[in-house]
């Protein structure tokens, strides 16, 4: 997650707020909002990479109040100061590192240094220049504004960039995954930004 330096302070504020209210439970508890991890292996890969990125010089915040139950059960955790250019591992988990940039120019030259990218997220009060910054990330999919899990379109075919994965779904076009199609649009425009 890439802020603007003056906005890091706030956000990580907001999202150490967020986090702790969050309800962790049995995955078949309708009261709880986050599971567990699903299996031992890939639990200790997640707490090995922020262990890592601890290493790395981040601040790291793991708010919420685990329940008392058996499990693989991980806070939703975002690590703060490590150096970008290190920080790079795709965790496919609850885990976030947060880094401060100075111009969207810095922000693009840290989001297209690695080679992958599933999907992209810009946000931004100027609808506009989050779209024209969104148009030079590298992902296969950059939603602007927006966060839904959905793709942007209900024909569209996801596209997946670099050695992120090949495949994708969608309409019989899908096989121009191989061309490397990118989608850019807004998601939710109605975001109080």
């Amino acid at each position: 997650m890439l802020a603007h330096s003056s906005l890091v302070g706030p956000l990580l504020e907001a999202l150490i707020e967020r986090i702790s209210k969050v309800v962790i439970g049995h995955s078949l508890d309708e009261s709880a909002e986050l599971g567990p991890i699903s299996n031992a292996p890939h639990f200790a890969t997640l707490e090995s990479r922020i262990e890592g990125l601890r290493a790395l010089g981040a601040s790291v915040h793991q708010p919420a109040r685990l329940p008392e139950l058996g499990g693989f059960f991980l806070s939703p955790t975002v690590a703060a100061g490590a150096d970008p250019a290190k920080a790079t591992a795709e965790l496919f988990g609850p885990v976030v590192s947060l880094h401060a940039v100075d111009s969207d120019e810095e922000a693009l030259r840290i989001a297209n240094a690695h080679p992958s990218g599933l999907d992209a997220y810009v946000f931004g009060g100027d609808t506009e220049r989050a779209i024209e910054v969104g148009s030079r990330v590298l992902s296969g999919e950059v939603r602007v504004n927006g966060a839904k899990l959905a793709d942007l379109g209900d024909d569209s075919a996801q596209s997946f960039w670099g050695p992120s994965g090949l495949g994708g779904h969608g309409p019989a076009e899908s096989v121009r995954v191989f061309c490397g199609d990118r989608v850019v649009g807004v998601d939710s425009p109605d975001l109080p930004l």
